[in-house]
């Protein structure tokens, strides 16, 4: 690096290799892993592109006529839901 790091590709380097050790660290114990593991996944939300193609089927198309509009409206109420039982304040994509 005779130019230095203009692009500051190692400006987080130290607190990368500390978050890989407590990762390790966490890994190494089952119990807490799979509990991180089932909350990450309980509290992710569906995948955006879901959500959009079901709301333009819905919407645009009328594709499906009501029921999509009903299924879009329920599983946004679910996801609302998940947020808040989980206390992620991201939206939902």
């Amino acid at each position: 690096m005779e130019h230095g790091d203009f692009y500051m590709h190692l400006a987080d380097l130290a607190s990368y290799a500390q978050a890989q050790q407590r990762l390790g660290e966490l890994y190494a114990n089952p119990e807490a892993w799979d509990r991180k593991a089932i909350i990450n996944v309980a509290c992710s939300g569906k995948f955006s592109s879901d959500r959009t193609i079901a709301e333009y089927a819905a919407q645009i198309w009328n594709a499906a006529g009501e029921s999509a509009g009903r299924a879009v409206r329920r599983r946004l109420r679910e996801a609302e839901t998940r947020r808040r039982r989980c206390g992620s304040p991201q939206s939902d994509g």
